[in-house]
């Protein structure tokens, strides 16, 4: 119960807060494709990155069997931005005991470059990929 107050709490301060000038992330977006250094794209359809009020994140992973959904996985954390160019992404703590290979795309801790974002696109770079997103 404790625990849920203080979530409660967390909310509340974080929706009192200002984003003016952050960049417009909010919402959810769809991972497309990645693509590494040597110019080599990886098609991706089942990865959903999601943001609210600039500071609570989420990553839905769709996993699917004979083209039907067998299971949604989703998991939870938290974005900032530490300047107007990058996107820091930092998983709950509940996650710590979690191995974080079996999630595509998904590390406990990722700090992306905004190549490009507006209201339908969303281009980011992390450890040698471009990671190219659809607003969904």
């Amino acid at each position: 119960m404790e625990k849920l107050k203080i979530f409660i709490l967390l909310i509340i301060v974080l929706c009192s807060c200002t984003d003016g000038d952050l960049p417009d992330v909010n919402g959810m977006w769809q991972l497309k494709t990645v693509e590494n250094e040597a110019g080599e794209v990886q098609v991706v359809d089942t990865i959903y990155y999601s943001f609210q009020r600039q500071a609570i994140f989420s990553y839905t992973l769709l996993n699917e069997v004979s083209g039907k959904p067998a299971s949604t996985i989703v998991l939870y954390g938290y974005v900032s931005f530490p300047d107007g160019n990058n996107l820091t992404l930092v998983m709950d703590k509940q996650y710590d005991t979690y191995n974080f290979d079996v999630f595509p795309r998904l590390e406990r801790n990722m700090n992306y470059n905004i190549l490009h974002l507006d209201s339908k696109k969303m281009v980011l770079f992390y450890n040698g990929e471009t990671y190219n997103f659809i607003k969904f």
